[in-house]
C-alpha cells in the first residue's frame, strides 16, 4: 500500500478517533504517482520495522478503551472459540478476503499462546489484531488474477481481487461489508455488476478521500502547502497564505472531478475558485460570505487578472517557480507531463540548467523571456526547451509568488508564444489551446489508469486508451459518468497472462 492507502484503511478498519501514523517510510514516487511506485519498489526492512510499530500503536490506542476493544473484538476472548473468531471476522476484513482454515487457526494459536504467557486473554486478542496488521496480505494489495474463459490473450482479476481493486481505485482504502460480499459471490467478474458497484460507490464521501487523492497527485497539490519562498522578495510569503493557496487548489480539483455540475474540463478552463479571506485579499478580490466549515467559498474568476483554471491560481503559479523568481522551463514541463503526458527526458548531466537570478549589486539585464532564448541557442539544450518553453511562457503574467504582473524587473511582459505552431497569447490563450487538445483528453486517461492501476499503461493499450479519452468527451469529461464504464473495461479488469 501507498502511505495514504495504509492510513485510510487503519482509520476504515479501526474507527475514529485514531491517531495518524506518520513515522513511515516515504513513498516511491513513479509517473507522478505513489501507487506505480508502490507496485514496482520493494519496503526496506526498517520500512517493515515502522509498519509492525505503526500497528501495534493503532491498536494499542483502541484496547485502552474498553468499549471500543469489546465493538472490535466481537466476543469475550474467555471463549474457547473468540480467538477464532476474532482472526476469522477481522482477518476478512483486514486482508480483504476469507481467510483459510490453517490461517485461522495460526492466529488463533497465537492469541491463546499469548494469553497464556501474558496471563491476560485481551492480550491475546491484541496480539492477534497487531500479527493481522503486520502481515504481508495486509500490506500488500495482491492481484494474481486468474484464467479468463473467454479469451487466451488475457487474464482477469478474480471477483475477489476486484473488490479490493474498485475499493483502493476509488476510495483509497478498503472494500466494506457490501463490496466484499459481493465480492465473495463471484459477481465481479462481470461488467454489469462492476458498473453497479462504481455507481454506488462515486455516491459514498469516501469518493472525494479517493479522487481527491488522484487529483492531488496527478497536478501535483501537496507540495503547495509547504511552499518557501524568498522573504525580501516577498514579505507576504507566510504559511498561512500558503495553506489558503493550498485549500484553493484542493476544493477546486475536488468539485471539478465530483462537484454536481463538475467537468474535469473546469482543471483547465473553469472560470471559478475558492478562497478564504487571506487569500481573496492577496487576489484583490471581496472575500466570499457563503463559506465552507474551512472558510472557503466559490467566486468567478471573470474578472481577476484573466485566471482560469488550476494554471490560474497562486498555489501552482508559486509551486512551479524558483524561490525570487518565475522559471517558464518548470512551468511548461508542469503543463507537458501532467496535462498533456509528454515523456520528458532528464537534461544533459554537463549542460547548466539554472539561469542565474539578478542581484542588487549586479541588477537582471534581460527579461526572463531572453535569458531563456540565450540559454536555447545551444543545441543541446534547445532540443528539450523547445517543447518545455513555450507553456511557461504564456504564464509569464504571474509572478514566482503567483500574483499579477505586467513587468518582470525593469522589462514588459510579452505572453505570446507558439506551441506546436499554434499561436498563444497568455494564460486564456493556453488554455483554450489545452481544451481543444486531444493529447489532453488521452492523457486525462492516462493518468486515470496510472493510479487506478498502479502502472503505466501498456502500448497495447493505446487504442483503448484513445477509445476512453473519445468516451470521456462524450461523456461532457463529467467522471461520475464516465469512471463506470472506465473500471468496466478490460483495461481495469484484466491483466497480462504470466510468463
Amino acid at each position: 500500500m501507498t502511505r495514504s492507502q495504509y492510513v485510510n484503511t487503519l482509520h476504515d478498519l479501526l474507527g475514529e478517533p485514531l491517531t495518524t501514523p506518520t513515522a513511515l517510510e516515504p513513498d516511491l514516487v513513479v509517473d507522478l504517482f505513489a501507487g506505480v511506485g508502490a507496485s514496482s519498489g520493494t519496503v526496506s526492512g526498517l520500512g517493515i520495522e515502522q509498519f509492525e510499530a505503526a500497528a501495534e500503536d493503532a491498536v494499542d490506542e483502541v484496547f485502552a478503551d474498553a468499549g471500543r476493544r469489546s465493538a472490535l473484538v466481537g466476543c469475550e476472548p474467555t471463549a474457547a472459540d473468540c480467538f477464532a473468531s476474532f482472526a476469522e471476522s477481522f482477518g476478512r476484513q483486514a486482508f480483504r478476503r476469507p481467510l483459510e482454515a490453517q490461517e485461522i487457526e495460526r492466529y488463533a494459536a497465537l492469541g491463546h499462546d499469548v494469553a497464556a504467557v501474558r496471563g491476560d486473554v485481551w492480550e491475546g486478542a491484541r496480539a492477534v489484531a497487531i500479527a493481522l496488521l503486520s502481515s504481508p496480505s495486509f500490506l500488500y494489495l495482491v492481484e494474481l488474477g486468474e484464467a479468463d474463459p473467454t479469451t487466451d490473450d488475457r487474464w482477469r482479476f478474480t471477483s475477489v481481487e476486484m473488490a479490493s481493486r474498485l475499493s483502493y481505485a476509488i476510495w483509497n482504502g478498503p472494500p466494506d461489508a457490501e463490496l466484499l460480499d459481493v465480492g465473495e459471490s463471484g459477481a465481479l467478474v462481470e461488467r454489469a455488476e462492476v458498473k453497479a458497484q462504481v455507481e454506488r460507490m462515486l455516491g459514498d464521501s469516501k469518493a472525494r478521500r479517493g479522487i481527491g487523492r488522484f487529483m492531488s497527485e496527478w497536478l501535483g497539490l501537496d507540495i503547495i502547502a509547504t511552499l518557501d519562498k524568498d522573504l525580501a522578495t516577498f514579505p507576504n510569503a507566510t504559511p498561512e497564505l500558503f495553506a489558503a493557496m493550498h485549500g484553493e487548489v484542493t476544493r477546486l480539483a475536488e468539485h471539478a472531478a465530483l462537484g454536481e455540475d463538475a467537468s474535469l474540463l473546469d482543471i483547465l478552463d473553469g472560470q471559478y475558485t475558492f478562497v478564504n479571506a487571506e487569500l481573496a485579499s492577496f487576489y484583490g478580490i471581496a472575500a466570499p460570505t457563503d463559506v465552507d466549515a474551512g472558510g472557503f467559498g466559490r467566486v468567478d474568476t471573470s474578472g481577476m487578472d484573466g485566471r482560469r483554471g488550476i494554471l490560474g491560481t497562486a498555489g501552482v503559479l508559486a509551486g512551479q517557480s524558483r524561490r525570487t523568481r518565475t522559471a517558464p522551463t518548470i512551468r511548461g514541463m508542469y503543463v507537458q507531463a501532467r496535462l498533456r503526458c509528454q515523456d520528458l527526458p532528464p537534461p544533459p548531466a554537463d549542460v547548466p540548467m539554472d539561469i542565474p537570478d539578478g542581484t542588487e549589486d549586479d541588477p537582471q539585464t534581460k527579461s526572463i523571456r531572453e535569458l531563456l532564448e540565450q540559454h536555447r541557442e545551444d543545441p543541446t539544450c534547445a532540443a528539450c526547451h523547445d517543447s518545455l518553453d513555450p507553456p511557461g511562457l504564456a504564464l509569464e503574467h504571474f509572478d514566482a509568488l503567483g500574483a499579477y504582473r505586467t513587468m518582470d524587473a525593469e522589462f514588459p511582459v510579452d505572453a505570446t508564444t507558439e506551441i506546436d505552431a499554434a499561436q498563444v497569447d497568455g494564460l486564456s490563450g493556453l488554455t483554450s489551446y489545452l481544451v481543444d487538445d486531444p493529447a489532453v483528453r488521452r492523457c486525462m486517461v492516462q493518468q486515470l489508469l496510472r493510479f487506478t492501476t498502479g502502472h503505466r499503461e501498456s502500448v497495447e493499450l493505446a487504442e483503448t486508451v484513445e477509445a476512453l479519452g473519445n468516451g470521456l468527451a462524450a461523456a461532457d469529461f463529467n467522471l461520475r459518468t464516465f469512471l463506470p464504464e472506465l473500471f468496466a473495461t478490460a483495461a481495469f479488469r484484466t491483466k497480462a497472462p504470466p510468463a
